[in-house]
């Protein structure tokens, strides 16, 4: 993975993005491609059915190779803007990336809203703690 302060959302390369959106997009309604089909909108579902949407997991492997899951709620993961005409729609914060991106997976600033993120350049890492604003 890579942290990137410059990127929005999450970017995924083609074929985690199609597998994660088309779980994803089945729970939502009326859910279009937008941005030349590098994301997706959808119209906001109800409280009572944005409780029901799965977390998002994104598993890093550590420098002893130990599997850590950093876990998104919904409510971290969808971001609701106002339509004007429509109402409000819901933009999940990932993005198609292209097959030549360097990692798997990007994670922009929608990722560090939820962890605090700090960059120890001295010892050439990076740490994750779960945000104090975090619904998790």
């Amino acid at each position: 993975a890579m942290i990137d302060t410059g990127s929005s959302m999450i970017v995924l390369e083609p074929n985690t993005y199609d597998g994660v959106m088309g779980a994803l997009t089945s729970l939502l309604h009326d859910c279009v491609s937008i941005l030349d089909g590098s994301m997706v909108s959808c119209t906001c579902p109800s409280q009572r059915h944005f409780s029901k949407l799965p977390s998002l997991v994104i598993n890093l492997i550590d420098e002893s190779h130990t599997q850590i899951p950093l876990c998104m709620s919904p409510l971290e993961y969808m971001v609701e803007s106002m339509e004007i005409l429509d109402g409000s729609i819901c933009v999940p914060a990932l993005q198609r990336g292209s097959e030549d991106q360097p990692v798997p997976i990007i994670l922009g600033n929608s990722f560090m809203r939820a962890f605090y993120t700090h960059f120890d350049l001295a010892n050439s890492r990076i740490g994750f703690a779960r945000s104090l604003q975090s619904p998790m």
